[in-house]
């Protein structure tokens, strides 16, 4: 499915991004950094300490981003759960007043 975005939204996306980037790098400014993420950047570098840092900023914010959107989807997916245990409770009170309705008029005639 195509999802169009609106020029606000784009921006609002854009904004978040450089957001993420901020935060990563003053991360690295703070000396925190994932080993494991560090380490395939360096691999990704062939070594190169300077190239390393730029890779894994990159893949510091993809990682975010994904963190954020998995984040989301279990948030819906809870949601979801819950609109359906719901749709269940409702359900089962309408058979539940239907069957006291029933019994009310067999015993009331």
């Amino acid at each position: 499915m195509v999802q169009f975005m609106s020029a606000s939204e784009k921006h609002l996306l854009k904004e978040v991004e450089f957001k993420l980037h901020e935060k990563v790098v003053n991360d690295i400014e703070k000396g925190i950094r994932d080993q494991g993420v560090w380490g395939k950047a360096l691999a990704d570098a062939y070594g190169d300490a300077q190239k390393a840092k730029g890779i894994y900023i990159k893949l510091m914010v993809q990682r975010l981003k994904d963190q954020s959107t998995a984040e989301a989807e279990a948030i819906e997916y809870e949601k979801e759960i819950a609109r359906e245990r719901s749709e269940q409770k409702r359900r089962r009170f309408g058979v539940v007043l239907l069957c006291l309705i029933a019994l009310y008029i067999y015993f009331n005639i």
